[in-house]
């Protein structure tokens, strides 16, 4: 087996929307290839293209376990948890991360919508007051995220 050739057909597979011949041809990959920070990042994005999120959720955990200080796994990772009904656990895991994510835009626009969610309402306002200054382009999106919905009707 060829393990390039496996990481290109499953891109292929991808391309093509065929989500679940990608993630098959991935699982062929001997462990060692499979578990390099760009195939998980690969593997992690087809399975929320899925919205596999138990699969993502645990991609994501290997993620971080290989590259802690990437951004990447925890975002991601607490956006799978959160999909699954696990808004409580994925506010932790994404408090749990790297300091590097307190630059990161994304990261206090997921912990904004997480309280939001969770009904704390000051903190979700400081949170996205965060995202806002290091990316108005949040602003915008944030007006039609449902997360956000009850938040954003609190405020008027």
């Amino acid at each position: 087996m060829n393990p390039e050739r496996v990481f290109l057909a499953a891109q292929g597979y991808s391309e093509l929307g065929m989500l679940e011949d990608a993630i098959l041809e991935l699982e062929t990959l001997p462990k060692e290839m499979a578990k390099r920070p760009e195939i998980l990042q690969f593997r992690l994005n087809i399975e929320m293209l899925a919205r596999l999120w138990e699969k993502g959720w645990l991609t994501a955990k290997t993620l971080c376990e290989v590259e802690p200080e990437s951004n990447f796994g925890f975002i991601q990772g607490a956006f799978c948890l959160h999909e699954q009904g696990k808004t409580q656990d994925a506010l932790a895991f994404l408090l749990d991360g790297p300091v590097s994510l307190a630059e990161d835009a994304t990261y206090h626009y997921n912990i904004a919508c997480y309280h939001a969610v969770l009904g704390d309402f000051e903190q979700t306002k400081k949170s996205l007051e965060d995202c806002f200054k290091i990316d108005p382009s949040f602003q915008p999106i944030s007006k039609e995220d449902p997360d956000l919905k009850t938040f954003w009707e609190k405020m008027q």
